[in-house]
């Protein structure tokens, strides 16, 4: 199993509908005290009472809050900035935030909003995904295109699929003429590596995983092969290691490959995650630990889940059903359980 994950655990995303890096912590984390939630500095130290009945990881210094009927967006003081009506709102990406506006029993609209809180792009979209490279893709009528910063129309709709852009690349899914395969366009729209795979990861540090015949290898940004195809399962490539499965489905083991496909630490984990500032979440018999680049145990596995250190600081863990945090020794700066 390899998942990109947010940061309060339980909330997976497959890999290949993220964009290469989105490092939510900063240097503010949601705990949960008493059924309210509050924010911690590295530390440990409560910084942001818990008040709240929901509570996000703050993005570019804005962190999404419910309590009772007030929705918006407090800043690292804990103040409330933005007030919004909206059904549900995102976490701000360069500048914009994605919000959903309710229309009846079973619709509704996706729009922007910006850091004042105002609308900046009207709710008129089917579905939405977050900027980045200065675009985003929209769903309209059925296909997938993309909008600039002011809601202009880029790339027309025309895609099955279309994913967040990564290192100027973004993952698109064509069918018709292309027989519904995936490849890559660049922030013009242009079609630089032909939909031809019958799956596909995002750009991160220059490569993407793909999959032909049921195998994944990996590309460069030419589309040119540098791994071939050999894996059952890829994650991203991150701090020049990748995650990749190798076996049968029962006995598969996950593992990591630098970028020339080269072994670095042998398969033998259960899970994994990708590296982040130079630590790796792996399981082993059902718990999760940490290993560094050379494949040695940093941090024991203890945990029922593990998150990325994002900002090298700390790590949100999983255990006894509640979640806390450790730094980079494995002690604990918010034990769940004390």
């Amino acid at each position: 199993m390899y998942t990109r994950m947010t940061q309060r655990i339980g909330l997976a995303i497959p890999a290949f509908l993220l964009a290469c890096s989105l490092a939510f912590a900063e240097g503010l984390h949601p705990v949960d005290v008493d059924g309210k939630w509050g924010y911690i500095d590295d530390k440990g130290t409560m910084t942001i009472a818990a008040t709240f009945d929901e509570a996000a990881p703050f993005s570019e210094g804005l962190a999404r809050v419910v309590r009772g009927e007030e929705r918006g967006y407090i800043d690292e003081n804990g103040k409330l900035v933005i007030k919004h009506e909206f059904h549900t709102a995102g976490d701000f990406h360069e500048g914009l935030a994605r919000v959903y506006r309710k229309e009846g029993l079973i619709g509704g609209k996706y729009g922007f909003i910006d850091k004042k809180g105002e609308t900046v792009i009207y709710p008129k979209f089917n579905d939405a995904g977050d900027f980045n490279d200065g675009l985003a893709a929209v769903k309209q009528n059925g296909k997938w295109g993309y909008i600039d910063a002011k809601g202009e129309l880029r790339v027309k709709p025309q895609f099955d699929e279309a994913a967040m852009f990564s290192d100027h690349l973004a993952r698109v899914q064509a069918g018709g003429d292309w027989g519904g395969k995936f490849g890559y366009i660049d922030t013009s729209g242009k079609m630089v590596i032909n939909p031809k795979y019958d799956e596909c990861t995002s750009f991160c540090d220059g490569l993407a995983g793909v999959k032909q015949d049921g195998k994944w290898g990996f590309i460069n940004k030419s589309g040119a092969v540098v791994i071939e195809p050999q894996f059952s399962e890829v994650g991203h490539c991150m701090e020049g290691l990748v995650p990749v499965r190798v076996g049968s489905l029962l006995g598969a083991k996950w593992g990591f490959v630098d970028k020339s496909g080269k072994v670095v630490i042998n398969p033998q984990y259960e899970a994994v995650r990708s590296f982040e500032n130079g630590l790796a979440a792996v399981r082993q018999d059902g718990k999760w630990g940490y290993v560094d680049k050379t494949g040695k145990n940093v941090i024991k596995p203890a945990y029922d889940e593990a998150m990325d250190f994002t900002d090298g600081n700390v790590a949100q863990v999983k255990v006894g059903g509640k979640c806390g945090y450790v730094d980079a020794k494995g002690d604990f700066v918010w034990n769940p359980l004390s």
